[in-house]
């Protein structure tokens, strides 16, 4: 499966399927809460980490220049991206997160247009 189209299924998904999967999952044991949340989320967390690297490669080839530059850039949204999106979804609820999450992988489609991708 193409990155971007992997991710922007897996976003959708877990907009339109977390309540009803969290609901289900309620009453069972914690171990089997655990096996269910790295089931649904690891697959998503990893295409969502893949971008940078792909990205960081395309920069490397077109100015190696620049490749300090994108590893400051990720850095500083890594560490600011985690408290924000646990105020934005303590305030405004979590699928506005993974609704923005969406906006900014589809902001990356200039540089990885879904019929180009080469991972």
């Amino acid at each position: 499966m193409k990155t971007l189209p992997g991710i922007i299924a897996g976003i959708l998904f877990m907009i339109f399927a977390l309540d009803p999967l969290v609901l289900a999952a309620i009453g069972l044991p914690e171990w089997l809460k655990l096996l269910i949340a790295v089931v649904f989320v690891g697959p998503l967390a990893f295409a969502m980490g893949r971008p940078f690297p792909l990205g960081n490669a395309a920069v490397g080839v077109r100015g190696a220049h620049l490749v300090p530059w994108a590893w400051a850039v990720n850095g500083a949204f890594s560490v600011i991206s985690t408290p924000l999106a646990n105020m934005v979804s303590a305030t405004l609820g979590w699928r506005v997160v993974f609704a923005a999450a969406l906006a900014l992988y589809f902001c990356t489609l200039p540089v990885f247009p879904l019929g180009r991708q080469k991972a």
